[in-house]
C-alpha cells in the first residue's frame, strides 16, 4: 500500500528542548567528526590560522600536534562511551594547549554528557568566543544558547541568540529559539518575543504550522508544505478495530513474584509477537515492593535528592507540550514540581538506567526476566504534579511502562494510520514490524512527533484509548504511535523500560 506523506524540512524542534538535526550538524570545526577535524588541523598548521590577528589568547601549553589528535579522538570516544573519570584526564592534558580546535572539542565532549558537565562546555565556550573570536559561527553560538536556557541562564541564552542571528539574520529557527529565551524571562520581554515568533513564522511555513500545533493542540496542514512523497505501508501486525481493542491481564491478588513474572512475561511474549497493545492489572507491587515509598517525596529526596537531572519546563505549556528543559537536583525538583515534569533522560554509558536511577534508587527497582531476552537500552522516571498531556509521537524501542502513582490515559494508533498521524518527518517506509524509517534527511528524534494531535478528538479507527491506573503496567509496541494524559492527586509517577525492536 502506497500512501501520501506531506513533505517539506523538518519543522522547529526548539520546544521539544532538542538540538535540531541540523544544529547537529557542523557549520565549524569544534562540531565536526574526528576525522574531519584532522583534516582541518592540517589546514590550521598549513597556512598559519592561528597566528590571526586580534586573537586573544591566554593558553600556553603545547604536545605534539600527534598526541594533540591523539588525545582529542580519545576523547570522543570516552565521551560517547560515558566515561567521565577518563574524560577528565584528557581534558587536563588538553585544557591549556594553545590550538583553536581543542576547547570546542571539549565543549562538545561535555555537552554529550550533559548534566553538570554543562556547565563546563559553557565555561568552555565562552573562553573559546573570548581567545578565538575570528572562529566563531553561528553553530557554536546557538548551541551556547541551548546549553544556557538549559542551565537557567535566561539573558546569557538570548545574548548568544542575538550573536548567533547576526551571523545569519535569516534563519527562522533562531528567530524561533530566541524568542523563546525571550519568553523565558517573562515580563516586558513577552511582546519582542512574540515579534520574533511571527517573523520566524514568515520564513518557513511548516514551522508555522508546528508552533501552532504546539499552542493549539490541533492540525494545521493547509499551512505545511503541500509537497507529497510517497512511502511504503508493509507492517502486517495488530491493528485495533475499536478503541476497546487491547490485550488485557489481570494478576491474581495472592500472586507470588514467580507467578507474577511468569504471568506477564507468557502474555508480553505473545503480545509482542502480534504487536499488540497489552494492559496488565495490577502486580507492580509483587515485582517491585520497593516502589510503595516512592509516593512520599521526602523519602525520593533522601535516597536521590542530590542527584543532577533535567526536567521540562510546563509553566508555559498549552493542550499538549512542555517547553525547554532546565537542570537541576532532583530536590529542587521535588521543591518546584509545580513549574517542571521529569521526563526521560539521555545520560551516556554503560547501564540503561537513568538519573536518578543510577544510585541508591536503583534497589528499589531491578528489571525482572519479562522481556524474552531483550536488552534494555533505557530506564526512565517521570514525575509530574497536575495534568501534563505529551505531544503525539512514537518511539524507536519496544515500550513497557509501570504505573508508581496516579493514572495514565493512553490513546495508541497503530502504525498503520500514520498517514493520519502528519509526522515531523518524511516517512520512507514502514516495516512489516511496524518499524518506521523515515528519509536520511530527517533522521533525529524530532521526525516521530506530529504535528496533528487526536487527544481531544474522536479517537481514530486503528486507534484504543486506555487508563492505566497505580499498580499497572502498559506495553506499547515500538512504532505505535502514542499521546499520554498523565493525572494525579496532584502527583503521578511512572518507571518505563525501552528496549530493542522486536
Amino acid at each position: 500500500m502506497v500512501v501520501k506523506h506531506k513533505g517539506g524540512n523538518p519543522v522547529n524542534q526548539t520546544r521539544m528542548g532538542k538540538l535540531s538535526k541540523r544544529k547537529k550538524e557542523s557549520q565549524a570545526f569544534a562540531y565536526l567528526p574526528i576525522g574531519a577535524l584532522l583534516v582541518i588541523v592540517v589546514a590550521v598548521i598549513t597556512f598559519g590560522f592561528i597566528s590571526n590577528e586580534g586573537e586573544t589568547k591566554k593558553r600556553t601549553g603545547n604536545l605534539p600536534q600527534a598526541k594533540i589528535n591523539e588525545l582529542l579522538g580519545r576523547f570522543k570516544e570516552l565521551s560517547e562511551a560515558g566515561n567521565i573519570e577518563s574524560m577528565k584526564a584528557i581534558d587536563k592534558k588538553l585544557y591549556g594547549v594553545d590550538f583553536p580546535p581543542v576547547l570546542p572539542v571539549l565543549a562538545k565532549g561535555w555537552m554529550n554528557i550533559r548534566y553538570q558537565y554543562s556547565k563546563i562546555a559553557v565555561r568552555y565556550l565562552h573562553e573559546f568566543i573570548k581567545e578565538y573570536p575570528s572562529y566563531v559561527d553561528k553553530q557554536l553560538l546557538s548551541n551556547l544558547g541551548y546549553l544556557s536556557l538549559e542551565l537557567n541562564e535566561k539573558k546569557q541564552a538570548e545574548e548568544a541568540f542575538r550573536s548567533a542571528l547576526e551571523k545569519d539574520p535569516n534563519d527562522g529557527e533562531l528567530m524561533v529559539a530566541l524568542a523563546e529565551s525571550l519568553r523565558a524571562q517573562g515580563g516586558e520581554k513577552m511582546e519582542e518575543a512574540n515579534a520574533w515568533t511571527e517573523k520566524a513564522a514568515k520564513h518557513d511555513r511548516k514551522a508555522l504550522a508546528f508552533w501552532k500545533s504546539v499552542r493549539e493542540a490541533d492540525s494545521y496542514s493547509d499551512l505545511v508544505n503541500s509537497d507529497v512523497v510517497d512511502y511504503e505501508v508493509k507492517y502486517i501486525g495488530f491493528t485495533p478495530k475499536h478503541s476497546n481493542d487491547i490485550a488485557i491481564v489481570d494478576i491474581p491478588l495472592k500472586s507470588s513474584y514467580d507467578d507474577t513474572v511468569t504471568i506477564i512475561a507468557s502474555n508480553l511474549r505473545e503480545v509482542v509477537q502480534k504487536r499488540k497493545p497489552l494492559l496488565v492489572r495490577g502486580g507492580s507491587d509483587k515485582l517491585w515492593p520497593g516502589l510503595k515509598f516512592w509516593v512520599n517525596d521526602a523519602y525520593l529526596k533522601e535516597k536521590a535528592g542530590k542527584e543532577y537531572v533535567y526536567a521540562m519546563v510546563d509553566d508555559r505549556y498549552l493542550k499538549g507540550f512542555w517547553s525547554q528543559r532546565r537542570l537541576m537536583r532532583l530536590e529542587d525538583f521535588i521543591n518546584n514540581q509545580e513549574r517542571y515534569y521529569l521526563t526521560s533522560q539521555k545520560l551516556a554509558g554503560n547501564s540503561a538506567f537513568q538519573p536518578p536511577l543510577r544510585g541508591n534508587l536503583s534497589s528499589d527497582f531491578k528489571i525482572p526476566p519479562l522481556l524474552d531476552g531483550g536488552k534494555p537500552k533505557s530506564v526512565n522516571f517521570w514525575f509530574g504534579n497536575g495534568e501534563k498531556v505529551s505531544r503525539l509521537h512514537h518511539d524507536d524501542y519496544e515500550n513497557l511502562a509501570v504505573i508508581v502513582e496516579g493514572r495514565k490515559r493512553y490513546i495508541l494508533c497503530s502504525p498503520a494510520e500514520a498517514k493520519m498521524m502528519n509526522t515531523v518527518g518524511n516517512i520512507k517506509v514502514i516495516l512489516p514490524n511496524g518499524k518506521i524509517i523515515y528519509h536520511e534527511s530527517d533522521s533525529s528524534h524530532g521526525e516521530h512527533f506530529c504535528l496533528n494531535s487526536i487527544y481531544e478528538k474522536n479517537v481514530l479507527s486503528g486507534c484504543v484509548d486506555v487508563e492505566a491506573h497505580s499498580g499497572d503496567l502498559i506495553y506499547i509496541p515500538g512504532g505505535w504511535f502514542h499521546q499520554v494524559k498523565s493525572t494525579g492527586n496532584p502527583k503521578h509517577k511512572a518507571v518505563n523500560i525501552w528496549w530493542d525492536f522486536f
